[in-house]
């Protein structure tokens, strides 16, 4: 496990450079505005793609272990399909509607998230499969062509267009969706059974609509503000908030890699014992690295924050300090949230986000409109530590855990980088 984590964190840091690359470039050649205009369209195709997730969700890593057939796979893919579809035409055209998005951006925020939500369908089959260095490459694939293609349009043929990174985008998407449809057809399972289209949509549904109704409430916490953020502040200040978002979000990658092997694990593990223990562990070494990674990402001086966006980003070193409460103690939590996860307890999930929701909503409407978006950051780390407070109680009242356990020791620490060690 050790192993497959390593491997992970390692393919994420290096999408986490390519994709930290591509922010320079919108930000250095498409200014504020250009860049809140990014930002709007890829959290629309996001908020697409976590709908679509009903259907094709993060459920499947819990519902194909347990149903290994050939069949079920294909219906999962049939049904999620026909599902993404439906939701990218009526969130685009709702998002339009609301005018959460501007005209020219109606037709791409629906087809790019038509296209994310069946590449997201694919990599979850992937996890299923416990196929993770595959899973891990269409993801980088998909931010490699994107910032090649997206360079060679700045650059080389000088057109510093959003349109740039909408053709880059389109791209990368095509391309990683052809790899990701033969990595699952070379690992389907093998044993082939009877079952009814029905009788999957059926389960799927039973597991799908709670676990992906807590990621829908949780994405809504992430990036409802940019929503709000533009009908107080104008388009500009999206630019501006999404850059200092991505950069403290950024760290989370120490966590998204532990979470995506932790989750995997569990969801094929009968073990319950194990499943706590490996959460609880997993959870301190992702706060204590988070917590690191933060304090040396606030050292560095504002002006170096100008020097790599531009001066339009001089003010995203306090969106950070801002942010970093909640950057860290979420960490934690997200590590506890993929125990619900495994386990099958997605209400858990949903009821932490549902928490969370309620205070960014109350919050967003009353610090943006008067603090911009340093409101916002302070609205998304008090939702932030909302939610993983939640999160953290049920954990304890789950496992009747005692307090102090929460809390890493040296001995822990020591062991986990022994570990970390040896797998390498």
């Amino acid at each position: 496990m050790i192993k497959s984590i390593f491997s992970t964190f390692t393919t994420r840091i290096f999408s986490l450079f390519i994709s930290f690359a591509t922010l320079i470039l919108t930000t250095k050649y498409l200014g504020a505005k250009g860049r809140g205009y990014i930002s709007l369209l890829t959290t629309s195709a996001g908020l697409i793609n976590l709908f679509s997730g009903f259907v094709g969700g993060a459920a499947l890593v819990y519902l194909i272990p347990k149903n290994k057939s050939r069949n079920f796979v294909f219906q999962a893919i049939i049904l999620s399909y026909c599902w993404a579809l439906l939701v990218s035409i009526v969130i685009g055209f709702t998002l339009f509607w609301t005018d959460s998005i501007t005209e020219n951006l109606v037709i791409h925020t629906l087809f790019l998230g038509f296209l994310l939500s069946i590449i997201t369908t694919h990599n979850i089959i992937l996890v299923a499969f416990e196929k993770i260095i595959l899973q891990n490459l269409v993801n980088i694939l998909q931010i490699f062509v994107n910032f090649t293609l997206f360079a060679v349009l700045l650059i080389v043929l000088r057109r510093a267009k959003v349109s740039s990174f909408i053709i880059s985008l389109y791209s990368a998407y095509i391309i990683s969706l052809f790899f990701s449809v033969i990595s699952i057809i070379r690992n389907l399972p093998s044993k082939v059974e009877n079952l009814s289209l029905l009788s999957s949509l059926k389960n799927i549904l039973k597991y799908g609509l709670v676990s992906q109704l807590g990621n829908v409430i949780q994405y809504l916490n992430y990036r409802f503000s940019f929503y709000v953020l533009k009908h107080f502040s104008g388009i500009s200040a999206v630019g501006v908030y999404s850059v200092g978002v991505v950069i403290s979000e950024a760290i989370w990658t120490i966590s998204g890699s532990i979470s995506l092997v932790q989750y995997s694990k569990i969801a094929n593990s009968d073990d319950i014992n194990y499943s706590r223990e490996i959460t609880l562990l997993l959870a301190k070494l992702s706060f204590l690295v988070t917590f690191a990674a933060i304090c040396v990402l606030i050292l560095i001086p504002e002006s170096m924050f100008s020097t790599i966006f531009g001066e339009d980003f001089s003010r995203v070193k306090q969106i950070i300090i801002f942010l970093f409460p909640g950057i860290a103690i979420f960490s934690y939590s997200i590590i506890i949230s993929h125990y619900f996860a495994g386990i099958g307890k997605y209400v858990v999930n949903t009821k932490a986000s549902f928490i969370g929701l309620i205070v960014t909503l109350v919050s967003n409407f009353v610090l943006i409109s008067r603090y911009g978006y340093s409101g916002a950051a302070i609205s998304a780390s008090l939702s932030y530590m909302t939610t993983a407070g939640f999160l953290i109680y049920s954990f304890v009242k789950e496992t009747g855990l005692a307090i102090e356990k929460l809390f890493p020791s040296i001995g822990e620490v020591r062991f986990v980088i022994n570990r970390i060690i040896r797998g390498i």
